[in-house]
Formats: C-alpha cells, structure tokens, sequence
C-alpha cells in the first residue's frame, strides 16, 4: 500500500510530491501526506494506527499527518524481522 501511495503522488518530502518509491529521503527532511488524502479515512487510520510506538529515528507531528527523519535508523532499531542474507542471496541470482 505504501509503494502505490508514493506511486500516486499522496505523499511529498519537504512539499514536494514524490513519486518514485525508491526516493532516498536525507536527514532533516519532512514527509508529509498530501493535503487532499488527509481527507481519505483510510490513509488518515494507516497513518494514525501504524507504528504506534516511537521511532527513534523519526520525529511524529500527528496534527499535520507529517514525520521529520531526525537521523538514519540502525538496522537494531527498524522493527521489521528479515534475515537480510536471504535478500542478497535472492538478488544476487
């Protein structure tokens, strides 16, 4: 859901609409979810139940559907359980 969101222009990084899901967002950028898709409920309960718990990594501003990246995350701190060998393995074919 996150790639066809980018994919349809629902978000933009620093104001400007991205839609390339491989963009690399820098540190200090702001990512924000675009003004119109504020109003669709489902992106607005995506964005207000997912990750709940504090990332240390990005700061969350919940009035503005927006998240500030304050620094690249450390693979120990994503919450996403991958075997990342198995990854490489796969590509490397």
């Amino acid at each position: 859901m996150a790639r066809q969101m980018v994919t349809h222009k629902h978000i933009l990084v620093d104001g400007k609409k991205i839609n390339i899901p491989s963009f690399n967002v820098k540190v200090g950028s702001t990512i924000s979810l675009d003004e119109k898709s504020r109003k669709n409920e489902q992106f607005k309960q995506c964005f207000q139940n997912a990750n709940l718990q504090p990332l240390d990594y990005l700061q969350r501003d919940d009035a503005n559907f927006s998240a500030k990246l304050v620094s690249y995350p450390q693979r120990e701190n994503i919450p996403v359980q991958i075997n990342e060998q198995m990854v490489v393995e796969y590509y490397s074919k």
